[in-house]
């Protein structure tokens, strides 16, 4: 399930205090100010954790970025939520809460010192099917002898008198790749976005409702 951060209207500061000077038509207006202010805050709180990535992960992508998203509140469902979209979780979670991912396939493709990487510091998309179906220049296994692991090798230079070429490793197969830090400070960074704003934010709500109601 993706990483989520939920408020409940009922369980947040603020409200009693409201309810004791309230009327009973002005009670009428409080559950449209509660989803107004729960919205406000997923929505800031989802600010606040896209405006941390860069200081927390290594040159996010605007893709990694867009995959922190909220759901509104509703007077009739007093929840909003700040949460990672499916695709972006997938590998967001080890950043989160560390572990141990294993590949879907047979592998997981790590790029060596010697690929070159895009500004983000990842393997340009595609770049493993576009080396493998260049069969002259690249090849996939382990090389003869069982030296440098398995991974995706690429042929240096001309062959010599004897027939043989200089390789070396672009990318290479591992079985599973560890993750002992949890630099992302998702839950962290997003419940301190909502301790700090949502008892404005339900003031200024329940104040604007007040407004349009008289």
């Amino acid at each position: 399930m993706p990483p989520e951060v939920e408020s409940m209207g009922g369980a947040v500061i603020g409200e009693r205090e409201i309810l004791r000077n309230l009327d009973n038509v002005q009670r009428q207006q409080l559950p449209f100010a509660t989803a107004m202010a729960l919205t406000r805050t997923a929505m800031g709180g989802r600010e606040s954790v896209m405006a941390s990535m860069p200081d927390q992960l290594d040159r996010p992508t605007p893709f990694t970025k867009r995959g922190i998203a909220y759901r509104r509140a509703t007077k009739r469902n007093l929840q909003a939520a700040i949460f990672v979209r499916p695709t972006q979780e997938q590998y967001l979670r080890y950043q989160v809460d560390g572990g141990t991912r294993r590949p879907s396939g047979q592998a997981i493709p790590v790029p060596t010192s010697n690929m070159r990487k895009n500004a983000y510091g990842n393997m340009p998309k595609g770049k493993v099917k576009r080396l493998l179906s260049n069969r002259q220049k690249y090849f996939s296994g382990t090389p003869r002898g069982g030296q440098g692991g398995a991974g995706i090798w690429e042929r240096v230079g001309t062959r010599s008198r004897r027939g043989g070429q200089r390789i070396r490793m672009l990318v290479s197969w591992e079985s599973q790749a560890r993750y002992a830090d949890r630099p992302f400070k998702f839950y962290e960074t997003a419940y301190a976005a909502v301790r700090r704003n949502y008892a404005r934010n339900l003031r200024d709500a329940v104040e604007r409702a007040l407004r349009t109601a008289r």
